[in-house]
């Protein structure tokens, strides 16, 4: 799968600086597009440029959107050194339905057989997935989408909220999970955005402003919410104690 950037949406910044979003709305009627349109209105790859690590949640996961945005990693001289896909599923991936995607990009094939290689039999659950030599750590959560997201415990850089495949109704609840995996100036995306879903989500905290925005209440956050949702730190050093499998695992993954 080519990584080329595709235009740009109508109001949309695809350049932000790391702290600035861009709230992309409309409505893109192949995946593939939704793709593009998710990745670029987050302001990516720009945004993760010079940055240690960078944190993506997915609240629907799909194939071609994955693989695109790995390999816009890939082809970035300026990538961060690590990438953490966080993806919520309703069924765990077909590996089949895998290669497919990326049959016609011969690029993407290596990341395709990667992940297509650990795909198989995984029961609900959340999963760790790790690929390209470690550098690319997918977290498959397999069930139901909106209890997944209230499980959630981390803090995402960029949001790719894909309205058509999620869950038709997102109620108060939902959002403010969505809003409890953001720090301050959190980037989000939004394909296929009913004006309901637009005004619950500023209601939570986004803003808004001419088709961009950032998760920016007008409140204070709590502390010890604010002291968790920092960026994510700088890869460093540690000894693993133990040779045995877990022990080994845990050395490979790092």
């Amino acid at each position: 799968m080519s990584y080329t950037p595709a235009p740009a949406p109508p109001g949309a910044n695809c350049h932000p600086a790391p702290e600035r979003a861009t709230f992309a709305l409309a409505v893109t009627p192949t995946a593939q597009a939704r793709a593009h349109y998710l990745l670029h209105g987050c302001g990516l790859p720009a945004a993760w440029g010079g940055q240690h690590a960078w944190r993506i949640l997915d609240t629907q996961f799909h194939a071609e959107r994955f693989l695109l945005t790995g390999q816009a990693w890939l082809a970035d001289a300026r990538r961060p050194r690590v990438l953490h896909y966080v993806a919520l599923s309703p069924q765990a991936p077909d590996a089949t339905a895998l290669l497919q995607a990326a049959v016609s990009h011969a690029d993407s094939l290596p990341l395709a057989r990667e992940l297509a290689a650990q795909c198989v039999g995984l029961l609900p659950g959340f999963h760790r997935l790790t690929l390209a030599q470690g550098q690319v750590l997918l977290t498959l959560c397999v069930g139901e989408p909106r209890a997944l997201l209230r499980e959630q415990q981390f803090a995402a850089d960029s949001i790719f909220l894909d309205a058509l495949a999620a869950p038709a109704e997102w109620d108060r609840w939902d959002l403010k999970a969505l809003a409890r995996c953001c720090r301050r100036g959190t980037t989000l995306a939004a394909a296929n955005a009913s004006p309901d879903l637009v005004d619950g989500l500023a209601k939570c905290g986004f803003e808004l402003q001419a088709g961009t925005g950032q998760f920016n209440p007008g409140w204070e956050l709590k502390r010890t919410r604010e002291s968790l949702h920092t960026r994510a730190a700088a890869p460093a050093t540690c000894a693993v104690i133990g040779a045995g499998l877990a022990g080994a695992s845990v050395a490979a993954a790092l």
